[in-house]
């Protein structure tokens, strides 16, 4: 492995991990600003889908006749995820029947109220988006946009262990990261901004720390998705 291909993979790990994740976090901010809600009170008011999305076999004490009815058979989130968003040791919420939801502790758990979008990595950012982001759902291009960027990161996974990158893969990551992610930041209205972090990384001078910090962040966001 050379030096270049070293530097090309902390470049395009650097667009996708840290641009790209700040990319979809401008979406849902953008999301919640056209509905004039909190986050937090984004995550209550779809508590009991995104319960689900994890504890998709059994019903909680939310489900109407104790009926479980799926939208999805597999499991979208996992327990670690639910674990960043919900309160698990604060109050259940009005409703909460202990007797029906003893196999998980986060039935009826609030959000936490120390919750902020900057938490959310992007494999959990996608989630929320593509599941009840009302301006995901309304434009299909935008839609496109997310699961592409979800896409190249997990291509960019397969590079992980050894943390490097041709060139001509990089100037096609290059090409078509930047793209998708150019083209978020448009709809987002922060289009100029991104563009100049973007040149940014195109130039910075490689750091082995934050580069082991990449492969760490990018092998735990695929751990997540192929969790059981």
């Amino acid at each position: 492995m050379t030096q270049k291909e070293r530097e090309n993979f902390y470049r395009i790990a650097t667009v996708i991990v840290d641009h790209g994740t700040e990319s979809l976090s401008a979406v849902l901010d953008n999301d919640l600003s056209t509905t004039s809600i909190t986050f937090e009170d984004f995550i209550n008011i779809h508590h009991h889908e995104i319960y689900h999305l994890c504890y998709n076999r059994i019903p909680c004490c939310q489900c109407v006749g104790g009926r479980l009815v799926l939208a999805n058979t597999n499991r979208i989130m996992h327990p670690g995820q639910l674990d960043i968003l919900l309160d698990k040791s604060g109050p259940t919420m009005l409703g909460h029947n202990p007797n029906l939801s003893r196999m998980s502790q986060y039935c009826c758990r609030p959000a936490k109220t120390s919750l902020a979008i900057g938490h959310l990595d992007i494999t959990l950012l996608r989630c929320l988006l593509v599941n009840f982001a009302k301006n995901c759902k309304t434009h299909s291009t935008l839609m496109q946009d997310v699961e592409d960027l979800v896409k190249y990161r997990n291509t960019l996974y397969g590079h992980t262990q050894e943390a490097k990158c041709s060139d001509s893969e990089y100037a096609k990551y290059k090409t078509d990261v930047e793209g998708v992610i150019l083209r978020i930041a448009r709809f987002c209205n922060i289009e100029n901004d991104m563009r100049q972090k973007l040149n940014d990384a195109s130039q910075r001078p490689m750091d082995e720390y934050i580069l082991k910090k990449y492969q760490i962040a990018l092998l735990e966001q695929s751990l997540h998705e192929k969790a059981d």
